[in-house]
């Protein structure tokens, strides 16, 4: 039986996104002029997390007030939901998938609209 590892890279290659480095916990590819992790669990082969680092060294006097915005954009928004991790600010999307073509479909998706949270945080007022 393939890994979790192995079906998410293939996919990952079917899709033409460029793998730039596998681990035990992350495949992270480039896409779009930015590096998109795919977070996975091998005891859980049926769903992965796709995220992208937002905002980078969120100052401590700056904490509320971006926790603020994420927390109005994720009311809004459907897909994408954004975190403060650590000192920076992730975008994230989850998904459930029942086989590979599933996983392909989902995986294309939810990178492009990861890709794209960036802006929509920065453009967010």
């Amino acid at each position: 039986m393939r890994t979790l590892r192995d079906r998410l890279t293939d996919a990952c290659q079917q899709l033409h996104f460029k793998v730039t480095e596998v681990d035990d916990l992350i495949i992270e590819i480039r896409f779009q002029m930015h590096d998109v992790h795919i977070c996975y669990n091998e005891k859980s082969p049926d769903d992965c997390i796709v995220l992208v680092p937002v905002v980078k060294n969120v100052p401590d006097s700056e904490r509320q007030q971006v926790l603020e915005r994420c927390n109005s954009l994720n009311e809004r928004l459907k897909h994408n939901k954004y975190y403060i991790a650590g000192s920076s600010v992730v975008a994230t999307i989850e998904f459930l998938f029942e086989n590979d073509e599933e996983l392909k479909y989902q995986l294309e998706h939810a990178v492009r609209l990861v890709s794209q949270a960036k802006t929509t945080y920065e453009q967010y007022e």
